[in-house]
């Protein structure tokens, strides 16, 4: 029967593989293509240290480049810091009173702030503060809040300088007051702040001051 089924195969025209009624078609021969083989556009050549840009390099895409639009307020923001940070002297005054005339009020005291937290951190240990203080309360007299932040420098320097101060005014100052008098060296503050401080954040701060008062 093998010899049989052999014999069967062999008569069968494209070899009676199983499927497509028993035929398989026969190998199809490559025809060469006529058609010229097509050419690669050549790359941008690459800067070296230079990143590729968006229409650039193998997986180009077509988006325009990125914008920059800034607010107009953050601008005028940055331009009065820079003006701030370069007053000195006399002309300190007029610089703040122009700044505080920028018709964004929220963007002007907040520029102002930051110039007077900068100036006082230096300022208020040495003699020269009081005299700062008096012109810059002159030209911000106006304003409640930066009112207070004057006043209040005022109060750190007593508490730095360890000059008589009432607890009241000590605890009816703001947050900000506190948090800084509580890592101050003088240990009467300290420890009512370590008390009596308005928020755990002031307590903590005090109390780690009172028992490490190296690491302030």
């Amino acid at each position: 029967m093998c010899d049989r089924f052999r014999e069967h195969r062999r008569s069968e025209p494209w070899g009676g593989a199983a499927g497509n009624g028993g035929r398989t078609a026969p190998p199809r021969a490559r025809v060469a293509s006529s058609a010229a083989p097509r050419e690669r556009a050549p790359l941008p050549r690459r800067v070296p240290g230079r990143r590729p840009g968006p229409t650039e390099g193998p997986h180009r895409v077509n988006t325009p480049a990125p914008t920059r639009d800034e607010p107009p307020e953050h601008a005028r923001f940055a331009a009065h810091l820079r003006d701030l940070a370069r007053a000195t002297g006399p002309e300190e005054t007029a610089v703040v009173a122009r700044v505080l005339g920028d018709p964004d009020r929220t963007m002007a005291r907040s520029a102002v702030l930051r110039h007077l937290d900068r100036r006082a951190t230096d300022l208020h240990p040495g003699p020269e503060f009081e005299a700062w203080a008096d012109a810059m309360t002159g030209v911000v007299g106006g304003d409640p809040f930066l009112t207070r932040r004057l006043l209040e420098w005022s109060l750190i320097r007593v508490v730095v300088l360890e000059r008589p101060w009432r607890p009241g005014d000590l605890l009816e100052s703001s947050d900000w007051l506190q948090l800084k008098a509580a890592a101050t060296s003088n240990a009467e503050v300290v420890q009512l702040l370590a008390e009596r401080g308005r928020t755990k954040r002031i307590r903590r701060t005090a109390r780690l001051n009172r028992a490490w008062p190296g690491d302030r």
